[in-house]
């Protein structure tokens, strides 16, 4: 179907009778005179008229179609194909931008990020619309973020907001972004809608696409960027072995790098830092689209809150050439130690060396319903007595609270009572009658270990402990949890968790009449390490958090300040209010939008520290297959390098053809100076008119 944009040019297409005018008007009357002796030149003449009058009306026919073709070359004729909509020239569109700012788009193409090129795509769009067009802008990564409420027709106010947006730390989903774009258009009066998705065409970005459902006046154009290079590689993420945090100490980690790229990869460098210093690097190998890992282990001269990252070298997406860790090492662990006998031992075995790592308070059973409990980190139960409910019910709180509890079993423990009042509370853990008395020389030694868990890790595995001997134990039953047995089968250490906390039940005593345990070099490093790992909610490697994540941070300590400081890894300061979960002061991050080290201070102390990094789902570089695509969706897919306006023009209009006009003119003007020239009169047929007719006598 043809149609013409410049629909005011049309009238003019009368001048194309001009030429026939002209030549109407300027006919000349011939007066005929007979002479009968001139019959044989009236034939020749009428042979060669013939030949001039044809001449002549096919310059009449050609100047014609000159002027018409110029004419409407002047009004932009186009042809309307199967999907261009029924839309006549400057017909009011509503028109929205989706605009990617996740990570990838920070790729380079001919020394220029993508996001920048998609900018200024953008920017030309907006240039395009017209008087009574309306536009929206979404800026997008995995959510997306309108600029606008509603459509607007401020668009020189579009273009500054534009200029200001910057690439992200997010991944890409095109589909929430066209969700929420066909709705806000969906409300516009405009009939005529139009979608530009500007991305870099990752297949993640894609998902659920098939969804997608578009009205009949709806037209969806992307352009998809492509960097240069097609090497990537990521760290997927950094884990941590199962193990104490102890200052001086090494501490082990091991670093995951994905290759996406479509062969192998050697030499990938890969360094680890600590508090901003580089304590190791290597390099590893990868065949392509494969993962793997770099074992590394570091050291901490002092307690508190430390952080780190590791870093591969820079490829086509640099966001997730690092990763970044946080973890804490406690200054001093305040310890509650009640029990009305060997505690000495217990004391002794905390600390010694006498360099006050646990703070200890000591006490009786007589006092422990006294004590407010969230102000320790661990309490250590020695051979508990009959105690009322009420102080199970709080033990049973602090644990829950993220607190440890270190229990022993001995002489004077009411079995019965702690079943009953504390034990019910963790699955599947139960005591039977005790084994041993002390008239008899029998007794039980350790035979089996997990020396994988962070207790015993420190452990030689060969050596065991055959002199360390057991009188009396009670027999405790569990299918899970159990990190060492006696020789008999009977577990000796039982570890359960309750919500955030964890209890590890030791089933004898430190009693001299219940073993030999406290005079062995067992006692100190079992009791150390066993508090230690208790206390493992001070002394933590912190949860992998992801850009876009929401979570809370709860602090263990009570802190007083006048102002709580989320400082974020940009430099920028936030002022927060804290709240309080479970009695513990905790501090909501609310959806983190940079990839790094997040602060939070109390007043001028920094009191945590959290690692945020990118979904490494961006990382993959395999294309959208467009074919993927389903049917009832028609894309107009744009390359980046083409101009804009005319694929849009295109697509609104049909496929212009003024400049296909303008070459026919050519050619007909061509053809217009060969016919006047190749229909020349005949040089003796104008010497013959020119001769005077011979006089007659």
């Amino acid at each position: 179907m043809l149609s013409f944009l410049n629909n005011f040019f049309l009238p003019i297409l009368l001048a194309a009778s001009l030429p026939i005018l002209i030549h109407l008007l300027s006919r000349r009357r011939i007066k005929r005179v007979k002479f009968s002796t001139l019959r044989f030149i009236k034939e020749l003449q009428k042979h060669q008229m013939r030949r001039i009058k044809l001449r002549q009306i096919l310059l009449l026919i050609i100047r014609t179609l000159i002027i018409l073709f110029i004419v409407a070359a002047f009004a932009r004729p186009a042809i309307k194909g199967a999907f261009t909509a029924d839309i006549q020239a400057h017909e009011p569109t509503s028109v929205a931008i989706l605009l990617d700012n996740s990570y990838s788009m920070g790729q380079e193409s001919k020394g220029v990020d993508l996001f920048t090129q998609a900018r200024a795509k953008a920017h030309q769009i907006i240039e395009f619309l017209k008087s009574g067009d309306e536009c929206i802008l979404i800026v997008f990564n995995d959510e997306p973020q309108p600029i606008t409420r509603e459509p607007t027709r401020l668009f020189s106010q579009l273009e500054s907001v534009l200029d200001t947006i910057e690439v992200s730390d997010k991944g890409t989903d095109v589909y929430e972004a066209l969700g929420m774009a066909l709705k806000m258009l969906s409300d516009s009066k405009l009939l005529h809608k139009e979608l530009y998705i500007l991305t870099d065409n990752k297949e993640p970005g894609w998902r659920e696409w098939s969804q997608v459902e578009v009205g009949e006046r709806t037209r969806i154009f992307v352009v998809p960027f492509a960097g240069d290079y097609k090497d990537n590689q990521a760290i997927e993420q950094i884990t941590f072995p199962n193990q104490l945090l102890e200052i001086k100490k090494p501490i082990h980690l091991s670093v995951s790098v994905h290759n996406y790229s479509p062969h192998a990869v050697g030499g990938i460098l890969t360094s680890i830092f600590l508090d901003g210093n580089r304590v190791a690097q290597k390099d590893i190998d990868l065949l392509s689209n494969s993962s793997g890992k770099i074992d590394a282990q570091m050291e901490v001269m002092e307690g508190g809150n430390h952080w780190g990252y590791a870093e591969i070298e820079g490829d086509a997406i640099l966001t997730d050439n690092k990763h970044y860790f946080s973890f804490k090492i406690p200054e001093r662990v305040k310890t509650l130690l009640v029990g009305e006998e060997n505690t000495l031992f217990v004391k002794l075995a905390l600390n010694p060396e006498g360099n006050g790592f646990f703070d200890i308070k000591e006490i009786d059973y007589k006092h422990l319903g006294g004590e407010f409990m969230t102000k320790y980190d661990i309490i250590l139960l020695l051979d508990p007595p009959s105690l009322p409910p009420e102080i199970f019910t709080k033990l049973v709180q602090f644990i829950k609270q993220g607190g440890g509890v270190f229990l022993t079993i001995g002489e004077n423990s009411d079995i019965e009572n702690l079943k009953d009042n504390f034990l019910k509370e963790f699955q599947d853990i139960s005591i039977t009658e005790r084994i041993g008395n002390s008239g008899t020389k029998t007794y039980l030694q350790l035979e089996k270990l997990d020396y994988n868990h962070p207790i015993f890790q420190i452990f030689d595995t060969q050596k065991g402990f055959e002199d360390v001997n057991f009188f009396r134990i009670y027999p405790v039953i569990t299918r899970k949890g159990v990190i060492a047995e006696y020789n008999n089968g009977s577990p000796f250490l039982v570890e359960s968790s309750l919500e955030e906390g964890k209890m590890v039940l030791m089933s004898t005593s430190f009693s001299p009449e219940w073993s030999n345990l406290a005079l062995t070099g067992l006692l100190v490093p079992l009791v150390h390490r066993t508090t230690q790992y208790l206390a493992a909610t001070l002394a933590r490697f912190d949860n992998p958090r992801k850009i876009g994540e929401s979570f809370y941070c709860v602090q263990e300590e009570e802190i007083v300040a006048s102002n709580f400081i989320l400082k974020k890894p940009n430099g920028q300061e936030i002022y927060i209010t804290p709240s309080y979960r479970e009695g513990k002061l905790a501090i909501k991050i609310e959806n983190p939008d940079i990839a790094g080290i997040y602060e939070i201070w109390a007043d001028s102390t920094l009191i945590d520290v959290v690692a945020v990094n990118p979904d490494v789902k961006e990382s993959d570089m395999t294309p959208f297959n467009r074919d993927d695509i389903s049917d009832n969706v028609e894309v107009v897919w744009v390359d980046p390098d083409e101009e804009i306006e005319n694929v849009i023009f295109s697509a609104r209009y049909g496929k212009e053809l003024w400049k296909t006009f303008l070459w026919i003119v050519f050619g007909l003007m061509i053809a217009e100076l060969a016919l006047d020239s190749t229909w020349k009169k005949p040089k003796e047929f104008i010497e013959e008119e020119q001769k005077p007719f011979p006089k007659t006598g």
